[in-house]
């Protein structure tokens, strides 16, 4: 590994957790040694809630620095404390400031540690959360060197977020900017979401690249060693992946909008990725066909709440619906290349009454890869532009419960007459695995580097006698089956 460069990677989610944010530094993390770099992870050792199986990495020469992430700072132990402040405006924002100081406080004397233990090049903090940003802009700060932001959802527009006046956003805006005028490289993987960073957040283009998710071609190699999951006499319809719960019944809620309360920068609606109009689309296709409850099956796989098993328990004929608790990254990759059809939803959004949905799901891009047909019942967005471009299955309005039911109609119609077709990956597709997207990376990384007048060589690391518990690991992904968070602390 001698004189290749190091980049420190910041993120909260690596596996064993499992997201399209943990492929995501997977990916990086596993290839960028084929591209002159050498990497390390500075990532959470909490575990996830719902482990998954299959995601544990194996020795090779790579560096995982875990540290305990979260930990309730004892001043806000109170959750009246907090709910109060909650409550009013400037104090929403408060009370996310003061949390994410308390996380830096504790995380900073690791942070230090492992970076006299690594000696970075260059620092990438990959979100959300956005305290990931957070310690890498300290990182910059106290080493000098470059800063790269990798954002794999939006920070401000993030989809999830209420913030209780407009006063929060402002606030909240005010950070993030900083952020972006320190960065030396800002990562966005869509192109909705680079639009929104040019247009909405004033992000010059020199400094901006679009470095979408990806898939794993190791994945599906080794799928292909494992026997089929799913019959061949059944049409299969899968979906992978995790439901947004419903936004509640509006009530006075636009009025308090008006003053500027509950505001959203983009306005979101959760109930499209909800199986909701999905389910109503199946059941006309069921009372429209009867007799295809003999050989038609839905497969949800991933973790779901109790509200969601009760929803589709209640499907009328419940020997369609198939309900299966997460499964490694192979094991998924094998359901999707035996499914039939392959299901997406995504929440939608919209800026000024216009489609700007600024996400992509991670697992649409193995959709794509494996050649099956795809039903994206999403709004008008890259999703749209992608499945359209590889010509990989039907798209059409998230609510349009008709077109929904006639898309399975022709594709359980074409099943019945050819039967199972052999489908090879769409032509093109190879842009999206993530060895090609590492390489993408590595040639800014090496560009950046490149256009820099000092040496990071030359920085003076700094040392901490006082970091907290710091597990070290060697880690890397095997070759064989590979499964699928102010600077104000100084």
């Amino acid at each position: 590994m001698h004189g290749m460069k190091r980049l420190l990677i910041i993120a909260e989610s690596f596996p064993p957790r499992r997201t399209s944010g943990s492929f995501r530094i997977e990916g990086f993390f596993k290839y960028l040694p084929e591209f002159g770099i050498q990497p390390a992870v500075f990532t959470a050792s909490s575990p996830t809630p719902e482990p998954y199986p299959g995601c544990d990495f194996h020795p090779a020469s790579h560096r995982v620095f875990s540290v305990p992430w979260y930990s309730p700072g004892k001043r806000w132990n109170s959750f009246s404390a907090k709910a109060i402040l909650r409550a009013f405006p400037v104090g929403w924002w408060l009370v996310r400031h003061i949390e994410r100081r308390e996380i830096l406080r504790r995380l900073t004397p690791s942070l230090l540690a492992a970076a006299s233990e690594f000696r970075p090049d260059a620092v990438l903090a990959s979100g959300p959360p956005p305290v990931a940003y957070l310690l890498g802009e300290l990182l910059h700060d106290a080493l000098n060197i470059p800063l790269i932001l990798d954002f794999r959802d939006p920070w401000s527009a993030f989809h999830n977020t209420y913030y209780r006046h407009w006063v929060d956003y402002l606030l909240e805006r005010r950070c993030e900017a900083r952020l972006l005028r320190k960065a030396a490289l800002i990562l966005a993987n869509t192109p909705t979401s680079a639009k929104m960073f040019r247009t909405l957040l004033n992000v010059s283009s020199d400094k901006l690249a679009v470095l979408t998710n990806g898939y794993d071609e190791a994945a599906f190699v080794s799928a292909e060693t494992i026997p089929p999951i799913f019959p061949p006499d059944q049409f299969t319809i899968l979906y992978s992946g995790v439901f947004t719960r419903p936004d509640r019944h509006p009530g006075i809620q636009p009025f308090f909008q008006f003053l500027g309360f509950q505001y959203q920068p983009l306005r979101t609606c959760n109930n499209l990725r909800w199986p909701g109009y999905f389910l109503d689309a199946l059941k006309q296709v069921l009372n429209d066909y009867p007799d295809w409850a003999k050989t038609l099956r839905v497969v949800f796989v991933g973790c779901f709440s109790q509200e969601i098993r009760r929803l589709l328990k209640s499907f009328p004929i419940p020997s369609v619906i198939a309900v299966r608790s997460p499964v490694s990254e192979t094991v998924s990759v094998r359901m999707m290349l035996d499914a039939n059809l392959l299901l997406l939803l995504q929440v939608g959004q919209w800026h000024h009454g216009r489609d700007f949905l600024p996400m992509i799901p991670g697992k649409l891009y193995s959709y794509l890869r494996s050649g099956t047909p795809i039903l994206a019942p999403v709004q008008k967005s890259d999703i749209w532009n992608l499945i359209r471009q590889f010509d990989a299955g039907d798209v059409m309005e998230p609510t349009d419960v008709q077109g929904i039911a006639e898309a399975i109609k022709r594709r359980y119609l074409a099943w019945q007459q050819r039967g199972a077709v052999h489908r090879l990956p769409p032509p093109g597709i190879q842009m999206f695995e993530r060895r090609e997207l590492t390489r993408r990376l590595s040639e800014l990384l090496h560009r950046l580097w490149g256009s820099q007048r000092s040496s990071p060589s030359a920085t003076a690391y700094p040392t901490s006698s006082s970091a907290p518990h710091l597990v070290f690991r060697n880690a890397t992904a095997s070759t064989g089956p590979v499964s699928p968070a102010e600077i104000p602390g100084h």
